[in-house]
């Protein structure tokens, strides 16, 4: 909505716009209660081709584990269990084409806690796509917390034979869209 007006001989003009919020969406963050991180990276706009050309570069550069790729509303989810530090954590995805928003929005405002959606947005769910395997599974610990909630969200299947710490807790969110 635009409203114009003059008032004490000033020419004032107001643009309102506004946004419905649809429905609350959950999702899960990628900080474990140790303090480290898994991988989360949220793709949007890019081919899937593109998306696992950049992992499989990724995994071999730093040394990452299997990742999963999930189907999102505009894009992708890859995910991998392995637990690294916040710079590390930074480090890797600064070295990806995932949206800069993504990356830069919760070093800015709030407490570093990189999310990704589980929960339907517009009614598009959040669908399974592949496993990108790496020489380097079983390198780092992971997270047990982050892979029991991608088996029993999800139902995938995930190999027992890697290190994963005693965590079962994860940090959640609840947010409009």
């Amino acid at each position: 909505m635009k409203l114009n007006f003059t008032a004490f001989g000033y020419y004032f003009g107001i643009a309102i716009n506004w946004k419905k919020l649809q429905n609350d969406v959950i999702g899960y963050t990628n900080r474990c209660m140790d303090g480290k991180y898994i991988i989360t990276l949220d793709y949007d706009g890019l081919e899937l081709e593109w998306i696992e050309q950049e992992i499989k570069a990724i995994q071999e550069t730093f040394g990452l584990g299997n990742f999963y790729i999930f189907k999102s509303n505009k894009g992708y989810h890859a995910v991998c269990l392995d637990k690294v530090t916040l710079n590390y954590y930074l480090k890797i995805a600064s070295n990806t084409s995932v949206d800069e928003d993504y990356i830069n929005v919760p070093l800015r405002y709030g407490k570093k806690l990189w999310t990704l959606r589980i929960t339907p947005k517009n009614k598009k769910e959040i669908n399974f796509v592949e496993e990108l395997k790496s020489n380097h599974e079983g390198s780092r610990l992971k997270s047990y917390a982050h892979k029991t909630l991608l088996e029993n969200y999800f139902g995938l299947k995930i190999q027992e034979g890697f290190r994963f710490d005693n965590e079962t807790n994860l940090i959640m969110a609840k947010y409009k869209i």
